[in-house]
């Protein structure tokens, strides 16, 4: 394995602080997995299998010296990140995150529409069963229920808690709608303290001298 003379224990310290950042990220994405983030864990692993494999599979074929080889596993990190975790978590989140909106929608215009006909309100009793668990996540849910359960009890559209209940969920919309689908995006801080941006400055250099 061609890994330059004094770097062995950089080579080996790197693929142990990556295994052990990544179970430890695993498990805490498995205790405390929400519908949103389920996905989370499974990519940490992904990623994790995939570096592995970039820097034994580069370790073994390619030549470097001391400096190429630091350089090189630090692409490695980048390009193993953004492959199985960046990418896929942006598109996992922003699809959750539409389908969540949708069903804030359609729950407001349910609301709305029991200013013209009251037996709406079964429609949106389904509409609010179907989807509590999602609700749940941004914590909206008991106060649908309340709403819901107000109005029928008196048989009649509950006026003082119908313009909050509009207003909420207008105010949920714009908040899922605008929130960070980013996966992890703490993880982008970490990287900066550890020079990713340097050595994405010197791989560009490379590519345009």
């Amino acid at each position: 394995m061609p890994i330059p003379q004094n770097s062995e224990i950089l080579f080996y310290g790197a693929i142990v602080a990556h295994l052990a950042i990544s179970v430890i990220i695993i498990i805490v994405g498995i205790i405390h997995k929400t519908d949103r983030i389920k996905h989370q864990p499974i990519l940490f692993g992904i990623n994790l299998a995939v570096f592995l494999a970039i820097v034994f599979v580069g370790s073994h074929y390619l030549e470097f010296s001391n400096l190429d080889f630091v350089s090189f596993l630090g692409y490695s990190l980048i390009v193993s990140y953004v492959i199985t975790i960046e990418v896929p978590g942006y598109i996992l989140l922003s699809n959750y995150d539409k389908n969540l909106v949708k069903i804030l929608q359609s729950i407001r215009k349910n609301t709305i529409d029991l200013n013209y006909n009251f037996e709406k309100i079964n429609d949106l009793e389904r509409t609010f069963e179907e989807n509590k668990t999602m609700l749940k996540t941004i914590s909206i849910d008991e106060f649908i229920d309340q709403f819901v359960k107000r109005c029928k009890t008196i048989q009649n559209l509950d006026k003082s808690l119908y313009e909050i209940t509009v207003k909420e969920l207008g105010e949920h919309i714009q908040f899922v709608s605008r929130r960070s689908k980013h996966p992890f995006p703490k993880l982008i801080e970490i990287l900066s303290f550890a020079g990713i941006s340097f050595l994405l400055a010197q791989f560009l250099n490379h590519l345009l001298p």
